[in-house]
Formats: C-alpha cells, structure tokens, sequence
C-alpha cells in the first residue's frame, strides 16, 4: 500500500502553488513546445535538490484524452539519500496519472542530511502536458482559469470581520479553488483582496459546491467575492467628500536599485485627521511598506463640508525615484515569478554534454532543445528535453544542469526564469 503524505503537509506545499491566471502558470519564457509533448515543468519544495526529473514518452492516449493540455501533480517522498520513496498523483487527468507517478519513482535528488534521520523531504513535482492542440485549449473559454460564481449550486456569502469593519476593509477577493469531479472544494488559496477579508473568503469558499465537473478536464476556477463598505465608512469618491494628503518622501530601501508609483488606500479618522490604517493595493511588492509607512506619517487636511461622524477612505499615490544599486537582497522575498531574460542574454558558464562515438555517428547533424528553469541566483533547477532523439537526452539535460546566468532581475529583486538550450550533435571525424 502506498505511504500517504500527511494532509496538513500536503496542504501547506500546494499553498505554494497560488497562480494569479492560466497564462502566468503556462509560463515556458516564449517557449512553444510541440503538440504531444511532456515537460517537467517544475519541482515545488525541492529546495535544489533535484538532479534530474525525467518524463514519461507521451505515447499512446485514447481519444478524448489526446487533446488535453494541462498540469499534472504528483506528490512524492524523497528520504536522506536523494531516492524517491512515494509518488501519489494529487491532481490533472485521471488517464495520465499512473504513468506520472512511475516517472516521479525515476527522479533524481541530492544526498540531503537537512532532516533528522528517517525524516523525508516533501515535494510535488509539476507535469505539463500538451495535447493535440498545443496550449490553445487553456486558453479557450471552456477552459480558462475564470470566475466560477455562476456554476455554483451552493454558493454562501462570507460575514466581514469586526477588525475589517472597524478600518473600512471592503472591495473584491478572489479565492483560486480546485475541484473534484463531484463539484467539491478540495483547495481554496487567496489570490488578491484585502488580507483582512481573505480568511472569511477561504472558509466559505470551501463551503461552496458547484455542477458536475467529470465532463472537463480542468477542474479549477476563481470565486470572487465583492465586501461592500461598511455603513460608518464613506469614501471620497462620494459627493461633496474630498481631503488633500500631505505626505513627505517616502524612504526608500537603499539595497534596491528601483522605482515607480504605489497606490495606497488610506482611511482617516475625521476627528483627528490622523489615518488609522493604510493598505497598498498596487506597484512594486519591495516599495509597499514603505508607501504605507509614509501614508501612516502624512498629513491630511479635509474639506470644509465634510462633518459627517464616521470614517473617511482615500487612494493616494506615492512616487518612489530610483535608490542605490542592489548591495544585497535581504529585502527581496522569494516570489513565484518567471521571467524572461532579455534577447541575447547569454551564460557566464556553459558545459557541453558527452555523447558517445556511435550516439554521436547515428545523430549528426541533430539538435536537443533543453528546456531549462534557472533560479533567483543563476543556477540551473531542473532540465527537460523536449527534443531530438531520446538517447541524447540524458546527456543534455546533465550538461544544461551546469550552466548559470547572472541572476535576472525585475523591480531590483531576482526572479526564476525558464529559458532554452539548443544542442548541436556533430560528429568530431567530419
């Protein structure tokens, strides 16, 4: 019987998973992969330990499921000695789990003494499957990562919180939910809203309960929920209500070489004229705190007619001007993004693979495309051949493992960047 990871950790690692729409999640940095192909196309909560995550040959599908594109999770258990222990697929089409799950038995690790001993390394190693059509089908209406509400059959309304409605939280939520084919709610995760009304959000979502899902292939969706502004709380946007802000340069972290504007929602006492809360809602993750710190420390002065009892929300945007090159990035939180490196960037270090003389011989002329996902400091995570003959594979995505870049940046900050290797076979007599 197969080991089962606990719930509670499982839950904790598909957190990791949170995705904002499908087209960020089919991130390939430009890539255009060919219909019928598999690519591993990321290991969650490998912590660079993974060496090699080999996929299945996409082989023969059955009608129906040949033109399915999309993810496909398989949980596994990895012990101290870099070997596999469990594979449990946790989500994707049902037809294409088993084989996913003797892929993931096949991956590859690093010896780790990072846990106690008899301790194992959870991890999801992430699938993408392409089908008949290529990506287009995720981004058809039947299968767009979209808002939900209307295939609800349960659908019940979250209750705002005391602490929200004491500092005029309102506004939209967008919860992500994965469903079972029944319509159930098996994972809800916070997409964006105020972070106030985020916990009532994900409770009720996971109340919810939808149509039927066993004739689609994608089974997740968004439900958005929309807080309207509490009764004591009035906004400038009303007639007659207007304030003017007063706010000094804001301080800027002198490790990131960045800049631009935050918007930020701010709700001041009227009696006081002093804020009591203030949220940024938009611009560079770095610069928000310090936009809401200088909106805490602003002045505000309010319009003569305002005499109202109450609450008074205002949007103010704060400019931030470029600071000093990065010195270290102790302020730049890990992110989920990939990116892009600009035409033309190339690796300060490369390797090329060892082929033998015959695979060398029979393959001349051949080129490997390595499909490669690079991290915030430069190194190569995982590799995948996505092309040329299987017997060049390993020995290319070995040497695509060694290259490195200099780690690429958005806002001042690194990001993960997924990019292509191209391989030239030739034969060393010609």
């Amino acid at each position: 019987m197969r080991e089962r990871i606990p719930i509670l950790v499982l839950a904790a690692i598909v957190v990791l998973l949170g995705i904002s729409n499908v087209k960020a999640q089919i991130d390939l940095g430009g890539i255009e992969p060919r219909p019928f192909t598999i690519i591993a196309y990321d290991c969650i909560g490998c912590e660079g330990l993974a060496e090699r995550l080999p996929a299945p040959e996409y082989g023969y599908v059955g009608f129906g499921a040949h033109e399915w594109t999309g993810f496909v999770q398989v949980a596994v258990s990895v012990d101290n000695d870099g070997k596999v222990t469990s594979a449990n697929a946790i989500s994707g089409h049902t037809f294409f789990r088993i084989r996913f799950e003797d892929a993931a038995r096949k991956a590859r690790f690093k010896p780790s003494d990072r846990v106690a001993s008899g301790m194992r390394h959870k991890m999801i190693i992430k699938y993408l499957v392409i089908g008949k059509l290529g990506l287009k089908p995720l981004d058809d209406a039947g299968h767009k990562l979209g808002i939900i509400n209307g295939l609800a059959t349960e659908l019940p309304s979250p209750e705002m919180s005391a602490e929200a409605k004491k500092v005029c939280g309102n506004g939209t939520v967008d919860i992500r939910v994965t469903l079972d084919e029944e319509g159930n709610v098996i994972s809800a995760t916070p997409l964006s809203g105020d972070p106030l009304l985020v916990a009532e959000s994900v409770d009720t979502a996971k109340r919810s309960k939808f149509q039927n899902q066993s004739h689609i292939s994608v089974n997740e969706g968004i439900i958005r929920y929309t807080y309207p502004l509490p009764e004591k709380c009035r906004s400038t946007g009303d007639p007659g209500l207007s304030i003017t802000a007063g706010i000094t340069s804001p301080r800027v972290p002198a490790d990131c070489e960045c800049g631009g504007k935050v918007r930020v929602e701010v709700v001041v006492d009227p009696s006081s004229r002093r804020p009591v809360r203030a949220r940024a809602v938009s611009g560079l993750p770095l610069l928000r705190p310090y936009a809401e710190e200088a909106a805490m420390t602003g002045s505000y002065t309010l319009s003569s007619s305002f005499g109202l009892p109450g609450l008074l929300k205002h949007t103010v945007t704060i400019a931030f001007s470029d600071s000093t090159p990065l010195a270290n990035k102790t302020d730049c939180k890990k992110v989920g993004t990939v990116g892009h490196y600009p035409p033309g960037t190339k690796p300060i270090e490369k390797s090329e693979p060892v082929f033998s003389e015959a695979v060398m011989r029979e393959n001349a002329g051949d080129t490997v495309n390595v499909v490669v996902l690079v991290n915030e400091d430069g190194v190569v995570a995982t590799a995948q051949a996505v092309s040329g003959n299987p017997t060049l594979h390993e020995p290319a995505e070995k040497a695509a493992m060694k290259f490195r870049w200099k780690p690429h940046l958005i806002g001042g900050c690194p990001v993960r960047v997924r990019t292509m290797i191209v391989f030239h076979v030739s034969d060393e007599r010609e």
